[in-house]
């Protein structure tokens, strides 16, 4: 065992993250420190969980987005496992909100990828240490009115922008201004002693509107809506109306005193605004998702890119670091690390060159016949360092293809199966009628759930079981 650079214990160290290029990098920047030594290593947070049990670490580096269940979800059964482990969350995530659930679940440091590899022992060592008012009351009550005929009629006479009139306590009209003729079309002598249901429309009578208005003003004292009325030729304005009951010094109901206006201009204003807000919404709603979906892309991609680059910069560090210090073989390992990262990161530059370019519809293809073995072979080679792929495809086979493009489907297709599924990982190609070749991935996994199956060819989808 390897004593600590103060002459203790090396601090034990157990490494969570579902890509191993990065747990290689992390366990020989971490054991050449010499006062670390990595007891154990995994890919999922159910592994996580086990391991801890088992070993009882001082610290657990544990990444979040990995299959099965992620790190936020498995750091309080780490806790309850391991209650003297100290969590360090290692994550390709900048989000301080996520940084800040993870604290409050129980981690003790959140270290991102960025950051240089020479630091990471530092912060892991660090980490072993941490020990109504109430409503105005109603005033809208019955209000008893003495109206003196002269003073009413000079009033009413007055205004030719409102139709004012009375009607008597059954709902007949019994005087009319300038204003209603105005409005309604209709001349006093042939109006009055007729009932007010003439000024709406079939259906409001039907369903006894003008006589339920009048009881709602006699029972609250007032009476407003703005609705649909009819005029004399039948032709209908959008309406504001006011019924306020009139009483006599015994308080008995004596009629009732209309006030309408033409509010039709307003209405259709109000009705284009409606229109307008619906149409903006709908528009701020489109532009919410394209803006979501590229802050998804964004964000998916500086996660997709922090993995390359921290290997790429973590092994040139180490290198650099420690050159005279490593062994051959631990020199040729990291170097095979800088050197998978650089292919990864181009992978993953070509990726986004294709969507890119789909999505502008500027894609360029290349089509021409292909032996279809030695395209495969190259996938498999590109991967089988990250799990072992068995290949079925009969040498004979050709198609016709892009060859980046069809090398780049595959690639795809594998890295999913080995990072979201389990071994073994097959390829298998076999030809097909009408002149079609089949290409198949499969691994042994639990697979996706019906439910989550129709997201799988959405943009940014990212399904996985979580437990």
């Amino acid at each position: 065992m390897t004593s600590s650079a103060v002459g203790g214990p090396p601090l034990r160290v157990l490494l969570i993250d579902d890509i191993p290029e990065i747990r290689t990098l992390v366990r020989l920047s971490l054991e050449h420190s010499r006062d670390c030594v990595v007891v154990g290593e995994g890919g999922t947070g159910r592994e996580a969980i086990s391991l801890a049990a088992e070993h009882q670490p001082d610290v657990v580096l544990l990444d979040i987005v990995m299959p099965e269940v992620n790190g936020i979800d498995a750091i309080p059964e780490i806790a309850r496992v391991a209650p003297n482990t100290r969590i360090v969350v290692f994550s390709g995530d900048n989000d301080p909100e996520l940084a800040e659930r993870a604290r409050s679940l129980g981690a003790v440091d959140f270290i991102q990828k960025s950051l240089p590899i020479t630091e990471l022992h530092p912060r892991v060592r660090a980490a072993a240490s941490f020990a109504a008012p109430e409503p105005p009351p109603d005033t809208d009550g019955t209000r008893a009115a003495q109206v003196d005929d002269e003073q009413f009629r000079l009033l009413v006479e007055s205004v030719s922008d409102y139709a004012i009139f009375m009607v008597d306590a059954d709902g007949r009209v019994m005087s009319w201004n300038r204003g209603a003729e105005m409005l309604k079309g209709h001349m006093a002598e042939e109006i009055i002693g007729q009932h007010v249901r003439v000024f709406y429309a079939p259906e409001a009578q039907a369903q006894g509107h003008p006589e339920r208005s009048l009881e709602t003003a006699r029972r609250s004292g007032r009476y407003e809506e703005e609705g649909w009325r009819v005029r004399k030729d039948g032709s209908r304005f959008w309406a504001n109306v006011v019924i306020t009951p009139l009483l006599n010094p015994d308080g008995e109901l004596v009629g009732y005193a209309q006030v309408t206006r033409d509010n039709t201009e307003q209405h259709a204003l109000a009705e284009e605004r409606e229109r307008a807000a619906r149409t903006l919404a709908e528009a701020n709603e489109r532009l919410r998702k394209i803006a979501d979906e590229k802050a998804e892309f964004v964000a998916i991609t500086a996660h997709e890119l922090r993995g390359p680059v921290l290997l790429m910069r973590g092994s040139a560090e180490t290198l650099t670091d420690g050159w005279d210090r490593l062994d051959d073989p631990s020199r040729r390992r990291l170097l095979e690390l800088l050197t998978r990262g650089g292919n990864r990161l181009h992978r993953l530059l070509e990726d986004l060159l294709v969507v890119t370019r789909a999505e502008a519809g500027r894609l360029d293809l290349t089509i021409e016949r292909l032996q279809l073995r030695p395209v495969l072979d190259e996938s498999v080679h590109e991967l089988e360092a990250r799990a072992k792929i068995d290949l079925d495809c009969d040498g004979a086979l050709a198609v016709r293809a892009d060859r980046g493009r069809l090398v780049q489907i595959v690639n795809n297709l594998l890295a999913n199966a080995i990072r979201y599924g389990a071994p073994p990982v097959g390829l298998i190609a076999v030809g097909g009628g009408d002149g079609m070749i089949e290409i198949s991935v499969v691994d042994h996994g639990p697979g996706v759930p019906e439910e989550d199956v129709s997201q799988l060819f959405t943009k940014f989808a990212n399904v996985r079981r979580s437990s």
